[in-house]
């Protein structure tokens, strides 16, 4: 069996009409002030829509980890995208697990993105 067929049930039609791989984000939830660090799992090594895996074992994370900003959608353009700062970023069993702390106090997308995290869970 290939991969993408193991994965079919997973296809979705990306914004742009290919089809990719859409995957969820777990997060944990410290506490519902808006300064709460999230944990996640940024990445994986499962096959990503590029039909690639990229191996834990060969992510380097000396240069980001000396500005570890996380940013809205990997856009760096304008300093709004910045919403915070990874506290912990680190290689867990084959995935990049980070705690970011949202800049809340600063940043109205931030602020809004934590507000709209807390009402969910």
């Amino acid at each position: 069996m290939t991969a993408i067929s193991e994965l079919s049930d997973r296809i979705v039609t990306l914004s742009d009409g290919r089809p990719g791989l859409r995957g969820g984000i777990h997060v944990e939830i410290r506490d519902n002030s808006c300064n709460s660090c999230l944990d996640f799992i940024s990445s994986d090594e499962t096959l990503d829509r590029y039909n690639e895996v990229i191996s834990a074992a060969g992510w380097n994370l000396t240069n980001y980890q000396r500005n570890p900003v996380f940013q809205n959608a990997h856009q760096h353009g304008d300093i709004i995208h910045t919403l915070g700062r990874a506290i912990t970023t680190e290689v867990r069993a084959g995935k990049l697990v980070q705690c970011v702390q949202f800049a809340c106090d600063v940043n109205p997308m931030a602020k809004s993105l934590t507000a709209s995290i807390a009402e969910s869970s």
